[in-house]
């Protein structure tokens, strides 16, 4: 619990501190249109952050982006890791009867970024949507499924 407890903390720091250097870098948007995952490496000493460099690798497939042996060796130095990515989000489809819309096609889709930290005890993620910038949204570890996996598999090689 305290390993969840920390990376969660980490994870908001992290994402505030790239939401203000979205923000500041995308020239007046709101740095929700990045067309490419990002991996950041990230020092930790338990819940504070000691160091969080700059883009190491971006990819515009997050599952390419983690299955880069070269992305491997260049998070070696680091004890965690960020993955910066946005797209679309909608409610999960209540009537299962009818065919599956993505997100991106939905009517009430809406723009989120999303920044996961993982170690190798703890992942945590934090999302911001577009239209409340202002509330973002920590998920201490509930996460699951094809990207949570991919994400664990990369912290297992890499850090």
């Amino acid at each position: 619990m305290k390993a969840q407890n920390e990376i969660a903390s980490v994870a908001e720091k992290v994402e505030a501190l790239v939401n203000k250097a979205l923000v500041h870098m995308s020239d007046g948007g709101d740095g929700y249109n990045l067309n490419r995952a990002m991996l950041v490496g990230v020092k930790t000493d338990g819940a504070e952050v000691l160091n969080v460099n700059a883009e190491i690798a971006s990819d515009g497939d997050i599952y390419q982006l983690l299955d880069d042996k070269n992305n491997v060796k260049a998070v070696k130095g680091y004890n965690a890791i960020a993955l910066v990515t946005c797209g679309w989000a909608a409610p999960i489809q209540e009537n299962k009867d009818e065919p599956e819309t993505a997100p991106s096609e939905s009517p009430d889709r809406r723009r989120v970024r999303l920044v996961i930290c993982a170690n190798r005890e703890a992942v945590a993620s934090v999302l911001r949507f577009q239209d409340d910038a202002e509330t973002p949204i920590v998920d201490s570890g509930e996460a699951h499924g094809p990207l949570a996996e991919a994400v664990m598999e990369f912290v297992r090689q890499a850090i």
